[in-house]
């Protein structure tokens, strides 16, 4: 689907009875402008491209619709001229939110946080070695003066020392000031909101992810032969399935799954769609498309239908 949607009455794949979408109808039209009646035959084979090929070069059918110029480079057979136009993508389960407790952490990034533990590391020291020349302070009073400042804690002992006082002053203007008020400020929004991790975007991004794994109807035919590393590892990460199947695979949220751009964007559009209440998509598109098809019709080899299949076609399009 959309361009091809089988169905019988149950809603079922299994008991084929009724064919529709985009490409029966454009059949359609082509039989009515052309004059001649078809009948649909399915193919028995388990790969059903091949099978579909097969009949055509076979020539127990004339007329096999479909993404068909990725054959273009076997001989036996006649393509008409192009329909449409599409491109090969991924839908993907969209990051779920982070849990709120992790709030804790995620106002600041790993290197900020660093940057802050060392901070207070070298106060603490710095204020002790100032003590040691001025007012006598242990290490622990100075640890928690230098904490509870940085905490926002009113303490219950004052420095009087002029160079307690200068450095504390900028330390607190500099960092126990500004940084606690951006935590506590990051901090609710993330209570209130929680973000999601970054979402995947692209196909090297894809390769990298370990938890996801990816379902296809064609198989690994888009990557197989590509000497690209990431293309490679992604290839092995795919398992060939029927779309009944898919589908399922993909409502877990644990899949991933590749198929036409057309096919991805009729599946969340008719599935998946936003409600009023939640605009969000479970699942979204990866950006980065890939094989750019064109959609023909493969005719039996030196077929006398191309010259005016082609002429509909064209008057159609």
């Amino acid at each position: 689907p959309p361009a091809v949607i089988l169905e019988n009455d149950d809603g079922n794949i299994n008991g084929l009875e009724f064919v529709d979408g985009i490409e029966p109808s454009l059949l359609i039209l082509l039989a009515e402008y052309l004059n001649f009646t078809f009948s649909y035959n399915k193919s028995n084979q388990q790969n059903m491209w091949a099978g579909m090929i097969r009949m055509v070069i076979d020539k127990t059918a004339d007329i096999s619709i479909g993404d068909n110029y990725m054959y273009s480079g076997i001989t036996g057979y006649t393509f008409s001229n192009p329909y449409k136009f599409n491109y090969e993508g991924f839908i993907l389960p969209r990051p779920k939110p982070y849990a709120k407790w992790t709030a804790l952490i995620h106002p600041f990034s790993l290197t900020t946080w660093v940057a802050t533990v060392l901070s207070l590391m070298f106060t603490i020291t710095f204020l002790r070695f100032l003590a040691k020349w001025t007012i006598k302070r242990s290490i622990t009073s100075n640890f928690c003066y230098v904490i509870g400042n940085f905490l926002g804690v009113p303490q219950p002992e004052q420095l009087n020392s002029l160079t307690f006082r200068l450095f504390l002053a900028f330390w607190l203007l500099s960092a126990a000031t500004i940084i606690p008020a951006v935590y506590r400020s990051g901090f609710i929004s993330y209570v209130t909101s929680p973000p999601s991790p970054r979402a995947i975007e692209t196909i090297r991004d894809l390769s990298e992810q370990s938890s996801l794994r990816i379902a296809t109807i064609m198989g690994d035919f888009f990557l197989q032969n590509s000497t690209v590393p990431c293309e490679v590892k992604l290839a092995k990460k795919m398992l060939k399935t029927n779309i009944t199947q898919m589908m399922y695979l993909i409502g877990t949220g644990s899949w991933a799954a590749e198929s036409s751009l057309d096919h991805l964007q009729y599946f969340t559009a008719k599935y998946y769609p936003p409600s009023a209440r939640n605009n969000n998509l479970r699942f979204y598109i990866l950006k980065e498309l890939f094989y750019p098809t064109r959609s023909c019709m493969i005719l039996q080899k030196d077929s006398p239908l191309k010259s005016s299949i082609d002429r509909g076609l064209q008057l159609l399009m």
